[in-house]
């Protein structure tokens, strides 16, 4: 199957959801093609859960403050940690299901999941299906990287994917 588009975005991350809000906005026609897990960086594994584990610290820290303004018996809470990262995958859930809301989801045709090959400038290959597209936007993200160096204390370091 051939198809032909204006702009084909390859990833469905910050950049690619980014890229395609101004295609769309354009008018052009388009296809977004990805092959990982649905969902930004930042909405799955980077920033916002982090933040909810920031949130959760600061919570229990509070506790050291709380009788500055007459709240007594609060310096003995316990942390229940499976239950506090459960809470932060319950989030995650989320904030991805946000980010998607009305772009991936409401696609059909136009969301393509599997891997994109050039074939000649300006034409792509995924799974079964040649794209011809005007422009090609690559917003295909990145990974964590643990320096060779730091190997000899990996286990005490943790990147967004873990």
């Amino acid at each position: 199957m051939e198809r032909q588009v204006d702009v084909a975005v390859v990833g469905a991350g910050t950049a690619g959801l980014a890229a395609l809000s101004q295609v769309r906005r354009a008018g052009r026609s388009f296809v977004l093609i990805n092959a990982g897990e649905l969902g930004t960086t930042c909405a799955r594994v980077g920033c916002m859960p982090s933040k909810a584990v920031i949130q959760i610290a600061d919570d229990l820290d509070r506790r050291n403050y709380l009788t500055r303004i007459g709240i007594e018996g609060a310096h003995a809470p316990n942390t229940n940690g499976q239950a506090a990262l459960e809470r932060v995958r319950e989030l995650r859930d989320i904030f991805v299901d946000r980010v998607l809301a009305g772009t991936t989801d409401e696609m059909g045709e136009e969301f393509i999941e599997g891997h994109a090959e050039f074939l000649e400038p300006g034409v792509l290959r995924v799974n079964d299906q040649t794209i011809r597209a005007r422009s090609i936007v690559i917003a295909t993200g990145s990974r964590p990287v643990v320096p060779p160096s730091w190997e000899s204390i990996r286990d005490r370091i943790i990147t967004t994917d873990e």
